[in-house]
């Protein structure tokens, strides 16, 4: 004997005739420095890991060891844009 359960799709929820007049996104915080120096951080083990390793950068990937180098040197001029105060760097805390 076989049981046939009742499977009934959901209804979509109704579309309003008019859209809202103004959309108002949440605020997010969030700790721009940090992110910005983690990401610094990463790079620099990146590199380090490609250091210790030549076996890594040989021949066709000799060009790897220049990733982590632009990775710093971006996310350094990246920390100089945010110490100065510019841009969306508001939320930015540099312990000087």
């Amino acid at each position: 004997m076989s049981t046939v359960t009742d499977v009934r799709r959901p209804t979509p929820p109704s579309i309003p005739d008019e859209p809202p007049d103004e959309v108002v996104p949440p605020e997010v915080s969030m700790p721009t420095a940090v992110v910005v120096w983690a990401g610094m951080v990463l790079w620099t083990v990146a590199l380090l890991v490609l250091l210790v390793l030549p076996d890594l950068r040989t021949g066709e990937r000799s060009w790897w060891l220049w990733v982590p180098i632009t990775g710093l040197v971006v996310g350094g001029l990246g920390a100089a844009y945010l110490r100065r105060g510019r841009g969306n760097a508001v939320d930015a805390h540099f312990r000087d």
